[in-house]
């Protein structure tokens, strides 16, 4: 699970915007149980930048009895 977790830090790392756009778009990954989600963190109001949402947006998923 770690050497996961290395590489999509390293992956998300090398595909998220601009610093200076960060607080009205960015992305970030997540992991539950075999799945690991790619998603987009964007505030729910742009006037105020404070409440964000996480809009899921790539999804894999391994499947151990296929070894996929």
């Amino acid at each position: 699970m770690d050497d996961i977790k290395i590489y999509l830090e390293k992956y998300i790392a090398s595909i998220r915007p601009p610093i200076e756009i960060r607080s009205k778009f960015d992305l970030a990954y997540r992991i539950d149980k075999q799945s690991i989600y790619i998603d987009e963190i964007r505030p729910r109001d742009f006037e105020s930048l404070s409440d964000y949402n996480a809009v899921p947006n790539i999804k894999m998923t391994y499947v151990k009895s296929r070894s996929i």
